[in-house]
């Protein structure tokens, strides 16, 4: 059954940084979002002393689909330095970017993700074929120079397909999972630049 109430758990950022040497933090794990099927979770991961950094690990689950995505962002632990609101800023970019990659991934199991493949793959052979009779006219017989005269036409002329259909299809599968935590968050800047992604593209 599906998560149709989206809850968003609120993060004590301060209590963290100034307890983070307490040993039941580091074994703690925060559940900071569960929606439609997706759980996204953050523990403390590493202390980086030499740049006195806390590293944080986040990761989302689908359990739809049995996939999964890991990230991670860094706060200093040094009380002048710490900033509640470049916290949640970077929060914020991490949970984007973990769905961002769950959403690639459902793109790349799509009918027509795996079809352009398919032509990049055949336009590649057609360059191939193409250079090598270019070499032929010009009575090239070198190996080595046919070799690398071929993968050069090939790279320099190829079509990037597959990014046709990302661009087409991007934020298809989760940006309604992305809009409402924005939309929870009161992330109205990230929130409109989903919708603009998706308008973008809409019917291309």
């Amino acid at each position: 059954m599906r998560d149709v109430t989206p809850v968003r758990t609120e993060i004590d950022f301060d209590y963290i940084v100034e307890n983070f040497l307490e040993k039941e933090l580091w074994e703690k794990t925060w559940r900071i979002f569960n929606y439609d099927n997706t759980l996204v979770i953050m523990n403390l991961e590493q202390i980086d002393v030499k740049r006195k950094k806390i590293i944080f690990k986040l990761r989302v689950d689908d359990f739809e689909d049995e996939d999964y995505e890991i990230t991670t962002f860094s706060v200093p632990y040094q009380k002048e330095h710490r900033n509640v609101t470049v916290f949640k800023k970077d929060l914020d970019y991490s949970i984007r970017l973990i769905y961002d990659m769950l959403d690639d991934n459902y793109i790349r199991k799509t009918k027509e993700y795996k079809d352009a493949i398919k032509r990049e793959d055949e336009y590649k052979e057609k360059l191939k074929k193409r250079a090598n009779n270019i070499l032929d006219e010009d009575d090239v017989t070198n190996e080595e120079i046919r070799r690398i005269f071929v993968e050069e036409y090939a790279y320099e002329n190829s079509e990037n397909f597959t990014r046709d259909v990302e661009n087409k299809l991007k934020w298809k599968f989760m940006g309604h999972v992305i809009k409402t935590y924005f939309s929870l968050v009161g992330n109205d800047e990230e929130y409109e630049k989903i919708c603009k992604k998706q308008l973008k593209f809409a019917g291309a």
